[in-house]
């Protein structure tokens, strides 16, 4: 069964985490003709995984047969309904005496603390995930530029970049790496008919996982 809480805008990405001590990443790329992305987070503490889409929805999966059951009233208005154990996992929720805005959004999965950028991060990013236990999410900023404002810019040390104006329209924002794993696309030199489209995902970056969903018309080394 799944339970799906939102946590912040539109997100990419996957990724494991087995503990404080040892965090390890698994980034999906998914690629297609037309476009390459990273789909989901996973984040893994023992038993526990929680999956976050590109919607920024928590999905938590387990393979155990824990007990499941929901905040009542008198927790508060804020938890009352909320999935309060998952597989007998404490789930916890921000409530008004937190502060800010942060009023029902994921605070604790068992061990693992979940936390958001506010305004004393500066104002660009306020309401994003900041972070999962150890591991955490940067986002671009005005300090990057307008062009991918707002995106996904980095995961601990993984860092992950785009395609910006300086490039070809037909691959202004596109996804262009992924720690040492590069997209390529096709461009006008090209012609019409393969513009935009992927042309070769190039490179070897540890814990990242390629998907091909379709053919590609040029196919290099994919780890």
């Amino acid at each position: 069964m799944k339970f799906k809480f939102t946590l912040l805008l539109p997100l990419f990405l996957s990724v494991g985490f087995i503990s404080k001590a040892q965090t390890s990443f698994d980034v999906d790329l998914r690629v297609s003709e037309r476009n390459a992305a990273i789909t989901l987070i996973t984040i893994s503490d023992n038993n526990i995984v929680l999956t976050i889409d590109t919607n920024g929805n928590v999905v938590l999966n387990s393979g155990g047969r824990g007990q499941n059951d929901y905040y009542a009233a008198a927790d508060n208005e804020i938890r009352s309904g909320k999935l309060k154990h998952f597989e007998n996992v404490l789930i916890d929720y921000y409530d008004r005496a937190d502060g800010g805005d942060l009023d029902g959004k994921l605070r604790l999965v068992g061990g693992l603390a979940v936390k958001y950028y506010d305004r004393f991060d500066g104002f660009d990013n306020i309401g994003k995930l900041k972070s999962i236990g150890s591991v955490v999410f940067k986002y671009n900023d005005r300090f990057d530029g307008f062009d991918n404002r707002g995106k996904l810019k980095a995961i601990d040390g993984l860092a992950i970049k785009y395609y910006d104006r300086f490039n070809a329209d037909e691959i202004n924002g596109k996804l262009k790496s992924i720690g040492n794993t590069t997209v390529t696309y096709f461009d006008r030199f090209d012609g019409d008919e393969k513009k935009g489209r992927v042309k070769a995902v190039i490179g070897d970056t540890p814990n990242v996982n390629v998907y091909m969903r379709h053919r590609l018309t040029q196919r290099l080394p994919l780890f």
